[in-house]
C-alpha cells in the first residue's frame, strides 16, 4: 500500500496562546507516516514558544531563525522536510485527526501522480476553540473530481482563494514552482496557487471538513489590510504577463483576475492594467469601464468589512 511519507510544516510567530493544541493536532494523526516540522520565525515572547516546541522533544524537528515572515518560515521547512508531500498548519489552526489519512486515501483511490494537489474544506473556530458557524461549508470546487488547472484558476478568480491549510502539495509541485514569495506577508499563499495552476498542475477535493481555522484579533489578516492592498497591487504586477500568456477569447484569464482583483488596487494600477490588457485585444471599452467600478467598490469595502466583524464577529479591525 502506498504510504508516502508526509511533512506538517508548522511557521509559528509568538505562538504561545495556541501552538500546543496546533502541534498536538499534528501529532495525533490517524496516519503515521508523518514528520511535524516547527519553524520559530524570531518570535519575540521571552523564550515562551521555543520553550513549548523543545517540550516536545524528538517527536518533532524544530528550528529557529531570525523574523523573516511566514513565507520565509515555510521555506524553510519546505527545504528541510523529508516527506513526498508538503502540508501547512498554521500554529494558531489546528487539524482533524484524519485529515492526511483523507487526503492520502483520495491519492491512492484516485491513482494520483504527483501532479495533482489534494483540498479539504474547513471551518472557523474563535479563540477559544468554538464553532463560528454551525453550517458545514460546501466546497468551492466539485468533489471527487480532478479539476483540470484551467478549471481551478476560473474558480479561483470567480470566487475565492485556496485554504493553504486545507492542502496536500506534492513536493514536487513546489520544487517546479518555487518556494514562498518571502517579499509578501500577506498575499504569498495566493501567490502560489496562482504560480501552482499557472504552470499546469491540477487539483481533487475530497470534500471532508479537515481543518478548524481560528480567527482573532491578533492575525495579521485582521490587522494590516493596508499591506494586503499593497501586496495585492504588487501581486498585480507580477502575475498580469502570466495571464496575458495563457489568455484566449474562450478563457479570458487575464479579464478575470481584473474583475476578481481591481478591489484591491489604486486607479493608476488599473489604467496600466487595463491599457495592457487593450493592447493585447483581451479588454473591452466596457471591460476598463468595469475595472474602474469594481477599483472604487474597493475602497468603501473595509467599512463594510469592519462592521461585518463588528457585528457577525465580535472582532475589532483596523
Amino acid at each position: 500500500m502506498y504510504q508516502p511519507l508526509v511533512s506538517i510544516v508548522i511557521p509559528v510567530y509568538n505562538g504561545s496562546n495556541y501552538m500546543r493544541e496546533a502541534i498536538d493536532s499534528a501529532l495525533s494523526q490517524t496516519y503515521k507516516n508523518i514528520e511535524v516540522i516547527v519553524v520559530n520565525d524570531g518570535s519575540k515572547d521571552g523564550g515562551e514558544t521555543e520553550e513549548i516546541a523543545l517540550s516536545y522533544g524528538n517527536k518533532i524537528r524544530y528550528f529557529s531563525k531570525s523574523n523573516g515572515g511566514v513565507s520565509s518560515a515555510l521555506n524553510v521547512g519546505i527545504r528541510e522536510m523529508r516527506g513526498e508531500y508538503f502540508s501547512w498548519l498554521s500554529h494558531d489552526d489546528v487539524y482533524e485527526s484524519d485529515k492526511v489519512e483523507k487526503q492520502i486515501h483520495a491519492i491512492r483511490a484516485h491513482g494520483l501522480d504527483g501532479n495533482t494537489l489534494v483540498c479539504c474544506s474547513h471551518v472557523e473556530i474563535d479563540e477559544r476553540s468554538h464553532p463560528l458557524s454551525k453550517h458545514t461549508p460546501k466546497s468551492l470546487f466539485p468533489v471527487g473530481e480532478v479539476q483540470s488547472s484551467q478549471k481551478v484558476l476560473q474558480n479561483l478568480l470567480q470566487k475565492s482563494t485556496l485554504n493553504g491549510c486545507a492542502l496536500l502539495i506534492p513536493k514536487q509541485v513546489l520544487t517546479d514552482c518555487g518556494l514562498f514569495d518571502e517579499t509578501l506577508r500577506f498575499c504569498q499563499d495566493a501567490l502560489m496557487w496562482y504560480k501552482i495552476f499557472i504552470k499546469g498542475y491540477t487539483l481533487l477535493c475530497n470534500g471532508a471538513v479537515s481543518v478548524k481555522n481560528r480567527i482573532h484579533a491578533g492575525q495579521l489578516t485582521q490587522k494590516g489590510q493596508k499591506l494586503f492592498k499593497n501586496e495585492c497591487r504588487k501581486m498585480s504586477e507580477m502575475l498580469a504577463d502570466d495571464f496575458i500568456s495563457i489568455s484566449t477569447p474562450e478563457n479570458n484569464f487575464y479579464k478575470m483576475y481584473i474583475y476578481s482583483d481591481a478591489r484591491f488596487w489604486g486607479f493608476r494600477r488599473v489604467r496600466q492594467t487595463v491599457a495592457k490588457g487593450k493592447k493585447n485585444g483581451l479588454l473591452s471599452a466596457f471591460d476598463g469601464v468595469k475595472a474602474y467600478l469594481i477599483c472604487g467598490y474597493g475602497y468603501i469595502r473595509p467599512m463594510i468589512r469592519k462592521v461585518y466583524y463588528a457585528i457577525f464577529r465580535r472582532i475589532k479591525t483596523s
